[in-house]
């Protein structure tokens, strides 16, 4: 049985021994938000339980400040409000405490809010995970060294409510302050009405005739990737260019492309809906109501070269006319959309009788397909006979499930089951799984990969393909396994990722989710979504919501984020996007201002020479491995997200301060000589008993590479693997460090003063505050301007 020691406290008798300054709530002092309970130190105490060996000590001042030393790396405390009068049972509740901390260890450190009926723990509603609130659940649990306010959602009970605080994990000092419970219902109200969006005037249209003239007189732009000095480069009308787009939403009254062409993004992307539109329908395909819309935003944006997001979801009588190509799940269900939900669900064959009703067309209906390069072919034929064609240099595809094709439901239509043998006979030759779940994962790319190839035919030039990622490598049916075909194809260019909503955050130590060093390898390239909540807009219907996706309260909250992930991608000869899906969120001047900072120096490193440093550490995913073993093979899907099984490993790497690469295995196994060139490899998901990762093995052991898997670490873990290795690191723990050997992003986790040691042995004083990023040129680029 488990040592617990319990003591009781009785606060307001002991004063804590320093100051202590907090930010302050939004909510906390709104009488519109009902309160039920507040700690108070004259009139509750606090019982502290510590549990398997934990050791602490708690402090509480007189106006209600509790702090609390957790003096041990061991075990978890117990903080337990007695005496919490006012709590009405059956109520939605909404915990919350202003949590200040300067000590913590980056994803080592835990604080949780929770409560406790009749001796069991009450945690956040699981209906908030399941609305896609999964991400803020789990950044709630991490203590990080700034002031935020914690909260959790706690279904009511029919008994009597126990405020707890949960601390566990490595040594810290938390400070607390307006530990509270108020009405959900009234928190979640006030919270929309008062997070309303900034008012933009409507940006200004150049004429049409003056637009006409200026297509006239241009030069046809092109845009491709290309590997140079070993690296992977995006070329613009021929020259290096910033690896930076975007794709704005918006009309001809709200598409605000200009100011962000004019602050350095080179190309403006623009969604283009066909059927919700109603360009296309039954009666056929207006491809010139369609490019007068395109044209119409162009001319919102007259400067700027530009990418055609198209979504190809089909009109939705089309499901109607052709039932034997719509989308079948694995219990013989149409699969459509749920109005309730908004991604993909099953509809049951009586529902699906509705006209209403939207079914979606396979992934693998060559009959959609086929209509799809039709109306593409028209749209191309008409921008180019407008001129317009000039301006676009890049592509992308949207569709069905979250606009991203992901496998939502095992599909089993006839059409789908037909491609299987025609999936296998090319795929022959090729490393991976050969399954039947393999190829309904795989064959949405294969599908996109030959839309694009018809679309770049028809441009007749250098364009882009872009393809948007749904959690890459996770544990659900609707993750992302198709970074092996993006090596090899010749169509699709760049892969767009979400970075990890709870963890982009300033502050929080943030992993890549592709294997970057492999995309660069093969001239693909990542490109991070940077869909940024900004004070500007809100997108999500609940305060929870928002906090989980890393919304930024005010500018320089915005500013340390943009730094942050900008400096990440730089670091790794990768780039992003802009996602606009508000219109709005990027025009205030001071963001404008600093994605023009940060496109200054995109542009800066796209002109440096070329490096021979390496990191010394390189973080190994076994992409066929997963996808061989994935728990949604056998398992009923998940319709709703999942967190990302390598997600956490690249994140906890990060937080080690090592500069790392990131490969898929096949790369290492089929050049052993790029893998025994590191000094320690750390693994996700690998089989060593295959033959090739066998010989991949042995090939690693006899160099002396150490070889340790990756997701049982610690950040002390992993930088304690590399010190025995003699690899090299930067500076000691507190910061995460991305490389390439020209330029460093060092992003600080716990603040203080740093020595940062170059690869050169230079040392460079840092005095760094937390969620702070600062960039440093390694090699001048000076004289490659």
């Amino acid at each position: 049985m488990d040592l617990r020691i319990l003591f009781a406290i009785v606060v307001g008798m002991i004063a804590a021994a320093e100051c202590h300054s907090f930010c302050t709530d939004d909510l906390s002092n709104d009488p519109a938000v009902r309160e039920y309970w507040k700690f108070d130190g004259a009139k509750n105490k606090i019982e502290v339980e510590c549990v398997d060996g934990a050791g602490g000590v708690l402090s509480v001042s007189p106006d209600g400040v509790i702090v609390f030393n957790k003096t041990n790396d061991v075990g978890t405390v117990y903080l337990r409000a007695i005496g919490a009068q006012g709590i009405p049972l059956k109520t939605q509740l909404r915990f919350s405490v202003n949590c200040s901390c300067t000590n913590a260890l980056p994803l080592e450190s835990q604080l949780e809010l929770m409560g406790e009926v009749n001796g069991k723990f009450v945690y956040t509603n699981p209906y908030l995970i399941k609305r896609g609130a999964g991400s803020a659940i789990a950044k709630q649990s991490i203590l990080v060294n700034k002031t935020l306010t914690k909260i959790a959602y706690i279904s009511g009970s029919k008994k009597p409510i126990i405020p707890v605080i949960r601390i566990s994990g490595a040594a810290a000092t938390v400070s607390l302050k307006d530990w509270k419970a108020r009405d959900l219902i009234d928190a979640k109200k006030r919270f929309e009405e008062t997070r309303r969006p900034i008012k933009l005037a409507a940006p200004k249209q150049t004429p049409e005739e003056e637009f006409a003239k200026m297509l006239a007189e241009d030069v046809e732009h092109t845009a491709r990737m290309e590997v140079r000095d070993g690296r992977t480069v995006m070329l613009i009308d021929g020259k290096e260019a910033a690896p930076i787009l975007s794709r704005l939403k918006g009309g001809e009254s709200n598409f605000f492309g200009a100011n962000l062409h004019a602050a350095g993004v080179p190309v403006i992307g623009m969604p283009v809906e066909f059927a919700k539109k109603g360009w296309w329908n039954t009666n056929g395909f207006d491809a010139v109501g369609a490019v007068d819309n395109i044209v119409s935003r162009m001319r919102l944006a007259p400067k700027a070269l530009f990418l055609l997001s198209f979504n190809i979801t089909a009109y939705k009588e089309m499901a109607r006319e052709y039932p034997g190509e719509v989308w079948i799940d694995d219990k013989g269900l149409m699969v459509g959309r749920n109005p309730k939900i908004g991604y993909a669900a099953s509809i049951k064959p009586e529902v699906a009788a509705n006209p209403k009703t939207e079914l979606w067309m396979s992934n693998l209906s060559l009959v959609w397909r086929q209509k799809v390069k039709e109306i593409l072919t028209a749209t191309i034929a008409e921008l180019k006979r407008r001129g317009a064609m000039k301006r676009v240099v890049a592509f992308h595809l949207a569709g069905y499930h979250d606009a991203q094709f992901a496998t939502a439901r095992f599909d089993y239509s006839p059409c789908a089951k037909a491609g299987y043998p025609v999936w296998l006979e090319t795929e022959k030759g090729n490393p991976g799984p050969k399954t039947y779940p393999a190829y309904l994962k795989r064959a949405p790319f294969a599908m996109q990969e030959d839309i694009m190839r018809h679309l770049k035919r028809l441009a007749g030039k250098d364009v882009l393909g872009v393809k948007w990622c749904m959690s890459a490598f996770g544990d659900s049916l609707s993750g992302t396994y198709d970074i092996t075909p993006l090596t090899r194809s010749d169509a699709i260019d760049a892969e767009i990722p979400q970075p990890d909503y709870g963890m982009r955050e300033s502050g929080y130590p943030l992993g890549v989710r592709l294997p970057t060093a492999s995309l660069g390898r093969h001239g693909k390239m990542l490109m991070y979504e940077f869909d940024l909540r900004t004070p500007s807009e809100t997108v999500g219907p609940t305060e929870f919501r928002e906090f989980g996706l890393s919304r930024s309260e005010t500018y320089p909250d915005f500013i340390d984020q943009h730094r942050k992930l900008a400096g990440i991608q730089f670091a790794r000869d990768s780039g992003f996007w802009y996602y606009d899906m508000k219109c709005g969120w990027f025009e205030p001047e001071p963001i404008r201002n600093d994605i023009a900072d940060v496109s200054r120096m995109g542009e800066r490193l796209a002109k440096r020479k070329p490096t021979s440093w390496k990191a010394s550490v390189a973080f190994l995913v076994d992409e066929d491995g997963l996808l061989s073993r994935g728990s949604w093979i056998s398992g009923t899907p998940d319709p709703f997200r999942s967190g990302d099984i390598s997600t956490n490993a690249l994140n906890v790497l990060a937080a080690s301060g090592v500069p790392f690469d990131y490969y898929l295995a096949n790369d290492f196994a089929a050049d052993v000589k790029l893998a025994t060139d590191y000094k320690v490899v750390f693994t996700f998901g690998v089989d060593w008993s295959a033959e090739d990762r066998r010989d991949l093995k042995a090939a690693l052991d006899a160099a002396g590479v150490a070889v340790k898997a990756a997701g049982t670490q610690t950040p002390r873990g992993y930088r304690q693997i590399v010190e025995q290795a003699g690899g090299y690191i930067p500076t000691r723990h507190g910061l995460q460090v991305d490389m390439n050997g020209d330029f460093a992003s060092i992003h600080c986790l716990i603040p203080g003063y740093y020595e940062f040691k170059a690869p050169d042995g230079k040392i460079i004083p840092l005095d760094l505050r937390v969620g702070e990023t600062r960039w440093i040129v390694l090699n001048s680029v000076e004289d490659n301007k």
